[in-house]
Formats: structure tokens, C-alpha cells, sequence
């Protein structure tokens, strides 16, 4: 397998066909992790007034629960939200594998309209089970290991400085080999992931007929998916280093084009909240805008390569069937003649 020619061909199909930026866009938009927030009693509202509702005079309770409710409106739509992202992500994902292995068929990956249509099929259902069949245990097992690494922490309870001390030798030894231990299996199902989601699109595989085979894919080419994945990991630290000055550059760029408005009105109205109202969209929008799109565009190379990469691994799973079954042919031919010349040799014999 031509692991830097897949890389090649990647980049040109990423930057030649302008449909998959589209799909790339919406998938670095909607694969990002989300954050939690946490509250401490106290609520902060326009005007810089902050109230603590377990302090509130009598009557206070309307508000509380007028406040209760916010809250659960905004968790529905944090729900909400994540529903709407979770179809956008699988949608795009199943979109940008389907329209590369058709540029693959044909030379073309078809227009934005084609792959909403391609992207809106069963295998990015079978996508988001898929995560959810690998990412739960997983997750389980995560957390039953950092338990098992932390376990000598116990022996502090035992007050001798000698045990204490093993304690912490013990912990530390431990966590160090939970951390290996789940970086390896972090990486090895994120490949198994991979083309456990190409099997379902393009095989049009069940969830676990996906996995299965995805497994087996690995397992018999392992050398040539460990390559592509050394590869993978080279050109990701590349694009982080090269992100650096870039994402200098567009906060700098931020900064002026929000700062020169929101300096502006502040001159004119010497109003904070205003002045924020001003610059604050127009900063995050030219900082966010350029990274988006330059995110994309990575998102778009990098399923393209684990597209092709599969691709070119049925190829080669393809041919040795092919190979395997010449051979058989050949035993069962050469079979047959020895059983023809031990037929002609018995009457002989007689």
C-alpha cells in the first residue's frame, strides 16, 4: 500500500472539490466536546445585580421559581441543541465518506444538495450506535481503572509513615500504567471507530457486523492502518504547530476589527454594555469564521484519507481472496489429476 500516496491524494481531493467543505465545516462544528457548567447559588442579572434566592425576603418564592423555570427552558434547549448536533455530526460524517468514495468511483463527489441526500441514510444511524456500543463501556472500564489505580490511597488510613509513603509509590506506579493503558486503547478504538463507521456506510453494515469486520480488517493489516495512523499522528502535531501563529494572527485580526467599533461607541455613548454589544460579535466573528473554516478543511483531509485508506484495504483484502481462491483451484486440479492417475494405475495393479 502507497501510505504517502493516499495522504496525496487526499489533499488534492480535499481542496479540489469544494462540495466536501461544506460537510467538513459542519463536522469540526458539531464533533468539538462540550462543557458543563456548575452553580453556586448566586444569579448575576442585567444591570450587575446579584441575588442569592435562599437569601430573599418573604415573597421571593415567585421569583425562585420563575428562575427554576429559566433553567429548565435552558436545559431543553441545551437538549435540544445536542440533538440537532449529534444528526448534524453523523449526518456530515456519513455525507463525507460516501461523496469521497464516489469522487473515488467516478471522479466527482457530486454537489452539496447530493450529499445531504447521501449523508441522510440509515449507515449514520448505525454510526451513532456504533459510538455509543464502543463508547460506553469503554467509558465504564475508564473509570473502573482509574479506580483500581487510585485503590492504594486506602493504606493512608493506616497511620504508619512507612505504609503512607508505599501508598503513593504504589499510586503513582499504578496511574502511570492505567494512563498507557488507555492511551493505547483510546487510539486503537478511534481506528477501530474509523472504519467501523466505513464499513456501515459503504458496506452497508449492521452496528455489529460493522465492528466485527472493522476488528478483523485491522487485525489482518495491521502494519498498513499502523502506518497510516503514524502518519496521521505526524501531520496532526504539523497542523497544531503551524495553528499556533495562525490563531496569533486572527486574534490580533479580532482585536482590531472588534476593537476600532467597540472604541467608537465607547467614545460616543461611554456605555460598557453597549460597546460590548458592538465589538464583542464582531471580534468573535472574525476570530471565529477563518478557524472554522480552516478546521474544516483538516476535518474534510482526514476523513478523506481514512476513506481511501479503507478503500484501498478492501482492494487489497480483495485480491488475496482472489489469491486464495486460484490456490484452491489449483489444489483442487492437481487433486483431481492424482485422482485420475491413481484410477488408471489400479487396473494395472490388478
Amino acid at each position: 500500500m502507497d501510505h504517502i500516496g493516499i495522504l496525496k491524494r487526499a489533499v488534492k481531493l480535499t481542496w479540489r472539490n469544494r462540495a466536501l467543505w461544506v460537510f467538513g465545516i459542519l463536522l469540526a462544528l458539531t464533533s468539538g466536546g462540550g462543557g458543563g457548567g456548575g452553580a453556586n447559588g448566586n444569579v448575576t442579572l442585567p444591570g450587575n445585580q446579584s441575588f442569592n434566592p435562599s437569601g430573599w425576603a418573604p415573597g421571593g418564592e415567585g421569583i425562585a421559581a420563575a428562575l427554576a423555570g429559566i433553567v429548565v427552558l435552558l436545559l431543553l434547549l441545551v437538549f435540544v441543541m445536542a440533538i440537532i448536533g449529534a444528526v448534524i455530526r453523523y449526518l456530515s460524517e456519513n455525507a463525507l465518506i460516501k461523496m469521497v468514495n464516489q469522487h473515488e468511483e467516478i471522479g466527482n463527489t457530486g454537489t452539496v444538495g447530493e450529499g445531504f441526500r447521501k449523508g441522510w441514510s440509515r449507515p449514520a444511524l448505525h454510526m451513532f450506535v456504533i459510538d455509543l456500543v464502543i463508547g460506553i463501556p469503554t467509558v465504564i472500564a475508564a473509570i473502573l481503572l482509574i479506580l483500581f489505580g487510585l485503590s492504594p490511597l486506602l493504606l493512608l488510613m493506616i497511620d504508619v509513615t512507612g505504609v503512607q509513603v508505599l501508598a503513593v509509590v504504589l499510586t503513582i506506579g499504578l496511574m502511570l500504567l492505567v494512563i498507557g493503558v488507555l492511551i493505547l486503547a483510546g487510539i486503537a478504538l478511534s481506528l477501530l471507530t474509523k472504519l467501523a463507521y466505513r464499513e456501515a456506510a459503504l458496506g452497508n453494515k449492521r452496528i455489529f457486523e460493522a465492528i466485527g469486520d472493522a476488528y478483523r480488517l485491522i487485525r489482518r493489516n495491521l502494519s498498513d492502518v499502523g502506518m497510516v495512523w503514524l502518519l496521521m499522528l505526524a501531520v496532526g502535531i504539523g497542523w497544531g504547530l503551524v495553528m499556533i501563529p495562525v490563531f496569533i494572527i486572527v486574534l490580533v485580526l479580532a482585536g482590531v476589527v472588534g476593537g476600532i467599533p467597540a472604541a467608537v461607541v465607547y467614545a460616543i455613548t461611554e456605555s460598557i454594555g453597549l460597546t460590548i454589544a458592538v465589538g464583542g460579535p464582531l471580534g468573535l466573528l472574525t476570530m471565529i469564521a477563518p478557524l472554522l473554516f480552516l478546521g474544516g478543511l483538516y476535518t474534510t483531509f482526514v476523513s478523506s484519507v481514512w476513506t481511501i485508506t479503507y478503500r484501498e484495504l478492501m482492494a487489497k483484502e480483495s485480491g488475496r481472496e482472489l489469491e486464495d481462491a486460484s490456490d484452491d483451484l489449483l489444489t483442487a486440479g492437481i487433486e483431481e489429476i492424482e485422482e485420475s492417475d491413481a484410477e488408471l494405475e489400479d487396473p494395472d495393479e490388478e
